[in-house]
């Protein structure tokens, strides 16, 4: 917690955080670290986070050079990463889709895509200078109806499989479509008011993985 109540705002930024054990742990098996994308949603009772990197990244980069080219997602993902806030809140676009679950789970999550910034207050962090872009969607702070919805789903989350995807959207034809997703995970029956333990065996996989040149492309933490 950051002091401010719920869960912590900017994760990437604190010295235990899994970017700079990342960090750590790719230096020593002589690896460049991977750009990372973390999507934190800012809980009443803590953080859900999902880290998210390019396995084709030129050089392990957020952009794929070769593609920037002839696809326009690639093209506007880079816009994504250089753009001010206003830029980025006029296009961060959120689609969940509740893949099983009680009726009354799935009738308040709904399916429908939505710009997050106009749900919740978002915040992002980080650059592509820095290494990674964490952004921070504060369910704490936004409306009424947020929070209620967050603890209804953490309460039957064991019974739950969600779909949480995010994408850039595009508006000029010809520049910036068709839409590709950019991220997407699923919780499966994860109990969201335990915290995950992330620890076990994860640095010896990426170790294991730079051995054999494995890639891999994210993966979930709950604080």
């Amino acid at each position: 917690d950051d002091g401010s109540g719920g869960g912590v705002r900017h994760c990437s930024a604190r010295e235990g955080s899994y970017l700079n054990r990342l960090r750590s742990v790719c230096k020593a098996s002589d690896l460049d670290v991977p750009f990372l994308l973390v999507i934190n949603f800012v809980l009443p009772f803590g953080n859900l986070l999902a880290y998210h990197y390019r396995p084709d990244g030129t050089n392990g980069g957020a952009i794929n050079t070769e593609r920037e080219a002839f696809a326009p997602s690639e093209r506007l993902w880079r816009r994504f990463l250089e753009g001010d806030k206003k830029y980025r809140d006029q296009r961060l676009k959120f689609i969940p889709r509740m893949v099983e679950g009680p009726w009354m789970v799935k009738k308040m999550v709904g399916s429908a895509p939505a710009l997050i910034a106009q749900k919740l207050p978002t915040t992002t962090y980080g650059s592509l200078e820095e290494g990674y872009l964490e952004i921070s969607l504060d369910v704490t702070a936004g409306p009424a109806i947020a929070n209620t919805i967050a603890t209804t789903v953490a309460g039957k989350s064991d019974a739950v499989t969600v779909d949480l995807a995010f994408l850039i959207e595009g508006l000029v034809d010809e520049e910036e479509l068709p839409e590709q997703l950019l991220a997407l995970f699923r919780l499966h029956h994860v109990n969201m008011k335990k915290t995950l333990n992330t620890e076990v065996k994860w640095a010896e996989d990426i170790k294991e993985r730079a051995v054999l040149r494995m890639p891999n492309s994210g993966g979930v933490e709950m604080l």
